[in-house]
C-alpha cells in the first residue's frame, strides 16, 4: 500500500483547518453565552416578578399547605405558567 505524501499532506491540511474552525466556532458559542447570560441567574427579581414557589412557615395546617402546593402544580402543568 502506497501513500502519497501530497495527499496525506492535503489531509493533514484539511484536518488542521476543521479543528481551527471547529475551536473557533467553540470560542464564538462561549463568548456569546457568556454575554447573554446574566451574572447573578438567582438574584432577586425586579419588578412586577413573582416566585414560583415560596414557604409559608407557621400559617395554616400541613395539610393546607400540602394542599396549596398540589394546587399551584396543577396549575402550572395545566396552562403553563
Amino acid at each position: 500500500m502506497i501513500i502519497s505524501l501530497r495527499r496525506l499532506g492535503q489531509w493533514c491540511k484539511w484536518l488542521m483547518w476543521f479543528l481551527i474552525l471547529c475551536v473557533l466556532f467553540f470560542q464564538v458559542l462561549h463568548w456569546f453565552s457568556e454575554v447573554k447570560m446574566p451574572t447573578h441567574q438567582y438574584r432577586e427579581p425586579h419588578g412586577r416578578a413573582v416566585k414560583v414557589m415560596a414557604s409559608y412557615g407557621e400559617e395554616g395546617s400541613a395539610s393546607r399547605h400540602l394542599y396549596d402546593i398540589e394546587q399551584r402544580w396543577l396549575l402550572f402543568y395545566w396552562i403553563g405558567e
